[in-house]
């Protein structure tokens, strides 16, 4: 049973290191999130803010995580069409499991109470005409028929983008 999908416009940033630093005001070192991860984060928590309301659920979830990125606009219209066509060409950077990270964190307030109730994950990297990150939100207590659910909803967005 779908819970509900999640739709953020914009580029799919991976989850960076946390970085060390010195706080100019107390001299003492601490660490931070670098701002692109961070602001990454922010966005994907208000677009699942928006789209599930209530409490974060107790029981176990299942993700569907599609990373859309954008066809590089030096190709040829057909080298566009056969690369739309073929489902798991996105092979360079960032890593997929850097962004679900990166997500995971993002909805563990909203969605879940801890990221460790999250028991089926698929993750897809594919070329699109926009960049986006599409996230699918389900209840997993019924393991088979949400994976069936799940790669139903992923059909339409291997074939075209």
């Amino acid at each position: 049973m779908r819970i509900a999908v999640v739709s953020v416009p914009g580029r799919p940033r991976p989850k960076a290191r946390h970085r060390d630093g010195i706080n100019a005001r107390t001299g003492a070192r601490m660490k931070y999130t670098p701002r692109t991860t961070a602001d990454f984060e922010h966005l994907v928590a208000s677009y699942a803010r928006i789209a599930l309301r209530g409490d974060p659920r107790t029981g176990p979830i299942g993700l569907l995580i599609i990373q859309s990125y954008a066809l590089l606009k030096s190709w040829s219209k057909r080298k566009c069409d056969a690369i739309l066509n073929n489902p798991a060409v996105y092979i360079v950077k960032p890593d997929a499991d850097n962004v679900v990270k990166a997500v995971k964190d993002s909805l563990k307030p909203i969605v879940y109470c801890d990221d460790a109730q999250v028991s089926l994950l698929t993750c897809v990297k594919r070329y699109a005409r926009q960049e986006e990150t599409k996230i699918f939100i389900y209840d997993a207590t019924e393991a088979l028929p949400t994976m069936e659910a799940m790669l139903a909803d992923m059909r339409p967005y291997l074939v075209r983008g």
